[in-house]
């Protein structure tokens, strides 16, 4: 590895804990997630990796908890999303990532894409884009 990419490695070493522990949660997600909470499973999907030995996954339980964000189950570290909503049988997946979307849209799952910079771009006849939390709450 070389170049870009190694400049890109370097510098996720240097930041990713800090992010992680630093990220604002977007705007209104906090209340929704946890009004769905309240009749709802909710479960967190997320390819954050792991650095080893369950460091990141303590990390994002702290990070949920002091958000105070509800949910029944956390996946850290999955890129197959797919796989583990096929065996949690879930009925709503949202995501920022179009090829995931895409992925659980075909397993007949409402899909709600997040507009993000990557995907603002992209064509999604048929995965409802949503822009912001209350647009999902909205929608649901």
């Amino acid at each position: 590895m070389d170049g870009p990419k190694m400049k890109i490695k370097k510098f996720g070493d240097l930041y990713y804990e800090k992010a992680i522990k630093n990220v604002e949660p977007k705007d209104d997600a906090v209340d929704i997630i946890n009004k769905l909470y309240k009749n709802n499973e909710i479960i967190i999907i997320t390819a954050r990796w792991e650095k080893g030995f369950g460091k990141i996954k303590r990390m994002t339980k702290k990070w949920l908890q002091k958000n105070n964000i509800h949910y029944h189950k956390l996946y850290i570290g999955h890129l197959d999303k797919r796989g583990i909503a096929q065996k949690n049988n879930i009925d709503l997946f949202i995501d920022d990532s179009i090829k995931n979307c895409y992925d659980i849209q075909k397993l007949g799952i409402k899909t709600f894409i997040m507009t993000s910079k990557q995907n603002e771009n992209f064509d999604t006849k048929e995965i409802i884009r949503v822009n912001n939390w209350k647009d999902i709450y909205i929608k649901i």
